[in-house]
């Protein structure tokens, strides 16, 4: 009976063992079920993500202003801040770069207005107000004296102004209410000018002489032949328009007519007679019809009015030209065409100061052989060298060169 009781509990045990078991495998199972079932879920979340992902950069690659459009609006804030930024630093350098250059001008102006003050400083006081005669055809009345000045009004030849104050450069002068400064170098005292005026009525009393003055060249060339003198065989075009300016680009005979006519002035103030060959460009002379036509006028004295050129543009002076002794067209004519020549280049250089080339005697020159009358050619500087080229067309420059022909002239007939 023991025995059996036994039995029964062992048995119950083995019951319990194997239940006990049983619960615990399900367990494990079903914690195996959970786990499985949660790594699935996150790997097909993450596959989504994954593929969600690659869908944009597809898109982005297709169209890549999508992520420009989809800035947010911070993004887009902080751009629209940086380009404004950017450009008030650009506007702050541009007004710098202006502030600059207004700095610099005022300090050039402060500069000029010292040296005015300084030149204005250093200036003669005369005791009394000296009434003084304008010597040149033109000139200007400065604020200050400085070329770069304002100009007041422009003074012309034989206006009376009354000196105040002088240097060697400039003379303050008080001219219709106005005071201001003129150059020095054109200015004479109405006495010396009084004195001059005597002899040239002087010499007007006695007949003045008769010059026949050719402005050369003219602004159309004429290519169709004409001998360069009476019978010959040698044939030249009848007349060419002349150089050109290297810095100036001014025409020749531009300049040549410019300077003529300011002589023809000055001969006329000294007591000459004078017989102009053109006054105006557009005209169609030949150089043998400018011969004949000083030849007809009775003039005493030919001078025709020329500018040089070369291909070197270092070279410059002054020169004349006339026949050589054995020309065969006017060879009686050689010693007065010589001593015009010579009497007039010597006169030019004295009051230009430019180099004196001497007298370069061709017969090769139609405008020459076709004269009776003593004649010569005035090459006043070379229009090749811009040095040149610029001051003959300056007003003071011609003038210069005006007052050395006229006094070439009278020295001339002085020796006839």
């Amino acid at each position: 009976m023991k025995k059996k009781g036994q039995k029964n509990r062992i048995r119950m045990g083995a019951y319990l063992l194997v239940f006990l078991l049983f619960l615990t495998g399900c367990g494990k199972d079903k914690r195996n079920l959970d786990s499985s079932g949660i790594t699935s879920m996150q790997q097909e979340q993450q596959e989504e993500t994954t593929a969600q992902e690659e869908e944009t950069k597809d898109a982005a690659l297709e169209n890549p202003k999508t992520e420009e459009t989809k800035k947010s609006p911070a993004e887009v804030n902080m751009g629209s801040y940086k380009e404004a930024q950017e450009k008030k630093k650009n506007e702050q350098s541009l007004a710098e770069a202006e502030a600059s250059e207004e700095a610099k001008k005022q300090d050039n102006d402060e500069t000029e207005e010292t040296k005015e003050t300084e030149e204005e400083e250093d200036m003669i006081m005369v005791k009394e107000k000296e009434v003084m005669i304008v010597s040149a055809s033109s000139l200007n009345l400065r604020r200050h004296p400085s070329m770069d000045a304002e100009v007041l009004a422009r003074l012309s030849r034989g206006d009376e102004v009354e000196k105040t104050r002088f240097n060697d450069d400039w003379t303050e002068v008080e001219f219709r209410g106005q005071t201001g400064y003129v150059s020095s170098e054109y200015l004479v005292s109405k006495e010396e000018k009084e004195t001059a005026g005597e002899e040239s009525t002087a010499q007007q009393n006695t007949g003045g002489h008769i010059i026949a003055i050719d402005a050369g060249h003219q602004d159309h060339a004429n290519n169709e032949q004409e001998p360069i003198g009476p019978g010959a065989a040698e044939t030249k075009p009848k007349v060419s328009s002349g150089t050109q300016g290297i810095a100036t680009n001014k025409p020749e005979y531009v300049l040549n007519l410019e300077v003529s006519l300011k002589l023809k002035q000055e001969l006329i103030d000294r007591g000459y007679q004078v017989v102009m060959i053109r006054e105006t460009n557009e005209v169609n002379l030949s150089n043998q019809e400018r011969a004949s036509i000083a030849n007809d006028s009775g003039a005493e004295a030919f001078v025709r009015i020329h500018a040089n050129s070369s291909t070197d543009t270092s070279i410059n002076g002054t020169l004349t030209m006339a026949p050589t002794a054995s020309n065969p067209y006017l060879s009686n004519l050689y010693s007065k065409c010589h001593s015009l020549a010579q009497h007039i280049v010597d006169s030019i250089c004295e009051q230009t100061g430019s180099k004196n080339m001497g007298i370069q005697e061709t017969d090769g020159m139609s405008g020459i052989n076709w004269c009776t009358v003593p004649v010569a050619i005035v090459e006043m500087g070379f229009m090749s060298n811009p040095e040149e080229d610029q001051r003959m067309s300056e007003e003071g420059y011609q003038d210069k060169i005006v007052t050395g022909i006229a006094n070439g002239l009278d020295a001339y007939f002085t020796e006839q």
